[in-house]
């Protein structure tokens, strides 16, 4: 799992709660350290956790970037931003992102939103593999 997250104590409680669980984790500060690392180890990658408001690269450029590297790549958009319908931003996570979590997060709800999504790869990696007897 990739988690790209400017704020280090974000990087550090979500890389806990992930390897405590059995997940090997990689860590980015920012968009643009993020596509360099996945440029790297996208063999390695089975899904990014990534949050929307990031110096260099933000989360939204990032997400349009991986989805023209990888358009399958499974994406977990974070944000401490309100969404709320008076004030929602110019995008919307669903762009690019395959589910949303609000910061902060309890770890239940980071593992389970996790859980969810590599399931539903791992299912779409069954799906596409060809039957054995034809």
């Amino acid at each position: 799992i990739l988690v790209v997250d400017d704020e280090r104590a974000v990087r550090d409680l979500t890389l806990a709660a992930l390897t405590r669980n059995g997940y090997r984790v990689i860590l980015a500060g920012d968009g643009a350290e993020a596509v360099a690392v996945f440029a790297q180890r996208a063999g390695e990658i089975r899904l990014v956790l990534t949050d929307l408001h990031m110096p260099n690269l933000d989360g939204v450029m990032f997400g349009r970037v991986l989805r023209r590297i990888n358009p399958s790549m499974k994406m977990l958009v974070m944000s401490g931003m309100k969404l709320a319908l008076g004030n929602r931003p110019d995008y919307a996570p669903e762009e690019f992102g395959d589910g949303f979590l609000a910061k902060p997060f309890k770890p239940e709800a980071l593992l389970a939103r996790v859980h969810d999504l590599l399931r539903a790869t791992d299912a779409g990696r069954v799906a596409a593999r060809p039957h054995p007897n034809p």
